[in-house]
């Protein structure tokens, strides 16, 4: 058995009181099977009749968007990170915004069924972290949810950034297989 350590991180989400948008949307098809397959540049529609507010962070797994305020700070930390732009397109408003899905490094919930969830919110989990323990910004999947998860670092700088719509909240990660 692994030796455990933990180590204290941040997840950043977009703001549960502000109105969801990823159902607003007609995604491609391509962009819905993952980023692999997805172009280097992707356009995507706000559907006929839909309120849309252009918000800094947009998922509709396995897509994970970030505005480009967000992008900006997240791609500081971590320039060699893949990623494609995608522009968001309200042809009512006729207003539009790019995006950048970001291909974060990946880690894995080692044990979902005991991770602390309080609220409706994951506070606490096991995750298997080899190979991310120098990385400033990476993704861990728990379905339904795509969390972000940054170094206390990057959460600071995104504060100071002060993105409308984002919230930044601390995650206790226990490192280890169970």
């Amino acid at each position: 058995m692994k030796e455990k350590r933990e180590t204290q991180y941040h997840v950043i989400e977009y703001d549960r009181g502000l109105p969801v948008n990823g159902g607003s949307l007609q995604w491609p098809e391509r962009m819905l099977l993952g980023y692999e397959y997805a172009a280097d540049e992707e356009i995507v529609y706000v559907k006929q009749s839909q309120p849309f507010a252009f918000p800094c962070i947009l998922a509709q797994p396995p897509v994970l968007l970030l505005g480009e305020e967000l992008s900006k700070v997240i791609l500081k930390a971590a320039p060699d990170t893949a990623r494609k732009r995608v522009a968001i397109m309200n042809l009512e408003q006729q207003r539009h915004s790019f995006y950048n899905w970001v291909n974060l490094p990946k880690a894995m919930c080692t044990n979902p069924e005991r991770a602390l969830i309080q609220g409706g919110q994951i506070m606490g989990m096991t995750a298997d972290l080899r190979g991310l323990e120098e990385a400033p910004v990476f993704s861990i999947s728990y379905f339904p949810a795509q969390l972000v998860i940054v170094r206390l670092d990057i959460a600071e700088a995104l504060l100071r950034a002060g993105i409308y719509g984002l919230t930044v909240r601390p995650i206790q990660i226990t490192e280890g297989e169970m």
